[in-house]
């Protein structure tokens, strides 16, 4: 009989923010993952837009206050980029999201080693979980996203590049990822935004990893009638 016993990958967090909107994000974001299990030191956070690069420490989350603002891929460029090697996975959240507390014990659930999971089937938001070595076999992709100037024009274009390429590194590189199970099985609960602003979102829910995301965008009319 073999007895020998797989030990469980290591998975930390990775969050993509900005300066314009961590503040009133990451007190949403942060909470839930800490109820949901998530140990303080297997979280990241990584912020763009500064004009120089810091660290920093805060109740054993990271901090890394970047000089690239590189929207959805900010946080993964800084991972490759330092050679962020410390777990065997990375998980990537947006900061618009908050997750229940069912969310640590579902994102654990595969076998194997795979490469890459994705949220759900194409389009997923780059949202999923990550390899450390998968990451740097795509180091060179992953870096050419980099975006250094702050002008209204560049910025413009990342964003329309980033909707034009969504799942760059989920999907449209190979190889193709696996799926969370019941990833394809969400809904939207309500039109609220959590951020107070006047701006319509809407709350998409993914039971197949208890992750609720306050989209501001969805590819459709949105409600005429302000929340």
């Amino acid at each position: 009989m073999d007895n020998k016993i797989e030990t469980m990958p290591s998975i930390h967090i990775a969050i993509s923010s900005t300066m314009s909107h961590a503040r009133s994000s990451l007190p949403i974001l942060i909470p839930s993952l800490i109820e949901a299990g998530v140990k303080t030191q297997w979280i990241h956070i990584f912020i763009g837009g500064y004009k120089s690069f810091a660290t920093a420490k805060k109740k054993d989350i990271r901090y890394y206050f970047v000089d690239h603002n590189s929207f959805d891929y900010t946080a993964l460029i800084t991972i490759t980029e330092m050679g962020l090697l410390m777990p065997d996975y990375w998980f990537l959240l947006h900061d618009t999201c908050r997750v229940g507390p069912n969310f640590l014990r579902l994102i654990r659930m595969f076998s194997g080693r795979p490469d890459k999971i994705a949220l759900k089937h194409f389009p997923s938001m780059n949202i999923g979980l990550y390899s450390s070595t998968y990451l740097y076999s795509k180091k060179e992709e992953i870096l050419s996203l980099k975006n250094l100037d702050y002008s209204k024009e560049s910025l413009d274009y990342w964003k329309q590049w980033g909707i034009d390429n969504e799942d760059f590194l989920l999907w449209r590189n190979p190889p193709c990822p696996e799926v969370y199970k019941n990833g394809d099985s969400w809904k939207v609960v309500d039109y609220e935004n959590w951020y107070g602003a006047n701006a319509i979102r809407r709350t998409e829910y993914y039971q197949g990893i208890d992750l609720y995301k306050n989209k501001g965008n969805w590819g459709e009319s949105a409600p005429r009638t302000s929340i």
